[in-house]
């Protein structure tokens, strides 16, 4: 029988001699399945390429008889379908970048892939999606800052990990970019300091507060608060987590601590780090001003992990196509 000819969309056509359409319908059904952001969506769009693909294939003699024909094409498509499916939930899957959080590497309406294959083996500096602790049901996509047992420490604008600055230097002091509101439905123009760090030999740049260059007094992104106020609990909890309710609580100890390193430190000074807990990395935004991160909800499970961005496939928002961004790898 020759059922594998339905397999993979083409083959059919190639079959027969027509290898132009064979690889024109080729292309048509696998870019799709590598591109679409949500797999529903995907699911309609392969049904609609089958179709057309069978209706211009035509029921050709190929060897199978009439009355089995039928069953061929949808033994066919059902297959194809879940090899599909295999490959965008092991290999490599699509996603949209929707907020200004990991500006300026990603702009809203970036398009990204995400490579599933090592998810665990995840180093310091890449940038990862994985499922929210707070939230599992949603993606996130930040930059891994820190592995465990690493401390972590924001002291007016400056990263400390294992209580050392992280390298940077001032780009632009006054620097803009587009952020979106989904509420108002509209687009504002942000101000911000832009910076180039290095994390783990990885090189990237980042948004900071316009104020960032000449900060010398406490910031409201420092990280983790110094609980010297009877107001400073009411910001943020000692340790960052989703709350009482945190299903990490179970895991003994995943949440990490909070320790005190100095008590004369000056404001800017390195004084109450916390540590990232076993199992578990830190990620920040790249966009440090704007970002959900570890700093408000905690360390994320590397189990949670969906995979490392390789590249941006494309690019589109409020002017237009992007095409300098499109092909960009990571």
């Amino acid at each position: 029988m020759l059922f594998g000819l339905f397999l993979w969309p083409g083959a059919g056509h190639i079959y027969v001699g027509r290898w132009r359409h064979g690889i024109a319908w080729f292309l048509v059904w696998w870019i799709p399945v590598l591109l679409m952001p949500a797999w529903f969506s995907f699911l309609w769009i392969a049904l609609a390429v089958k179709v057309l693909h069978v209706a211009d294939l035509g029921f050709v003699p190929l060897g199978e008889p009439p009355a089995r024909r039928g069953w061929v094409l949808l033994g066919g498509f059902g297959l194809s379908i879940v090899i599909a499916l295999m490959l965008r939930w092991t290999v490599v899957e699509a996603y949209k970048i929707p907020s200004s959080a990991m500006e300026p590497t990603f702009r809203i309406g970036d398009h990204v892939f995400v490579e599933k294959w090592n998810r665990d083996e995840v180093t310091p500096g890449e940038i990862v999606v994985f499922r929210n602790p707070c939230t599992p049901e949603r993606a996130f996509i930040k930059r891994i800052v820190a592995m465990p047992g690493d401390t972590v420490e924001v002291r007016c604008t400056v990263l400390y990990l294992n209580g050392e600055p992280v390298p940077r230097e001032l780009v632009d002091a006054d620097d803009v970019y587009q952020d979106y509101d989904d509420g108002a439905r509209m687009w504002s123009k942000e101000r911000a300091s832009r910076w180039r760090e290095r994390i783990g030999g990885v090189g990237f740049e980042t948004f900071e507060s316009e104020e960032a260059p000449v900060l010398h007094e406490r910031d409201a992104h420092d990280f983790p608060v110094v609980a010297d106020a009877p107001t400073a609990r009411l910001m943020r909890p000692a340790v960052p987590s989703c709350g009482l309710d945190d299903p990490r609580h179970a895991r003994g100890g995943a949440l990490g601590e909070i320790v005190k390193t100095r008590g004369d430190a000056g404001d800017c000074e390195p004084q109450v780090h916390f540590v990232v807990p076993p199992g578990s990395v830190f990620v920040m935004g790249d966009n440090r001003q704007n970002s959900s991160d570890s700093r408000a909800w905690g360390s994320v499970p590397i189990d949670h992990i969906i995979g490392r961005v390789i590249g941006i496939w494309w690019s589109s928002g409020q002017d237009g196509v992007r095409w300098d961004r499109i092909g960009t790898s990571f």
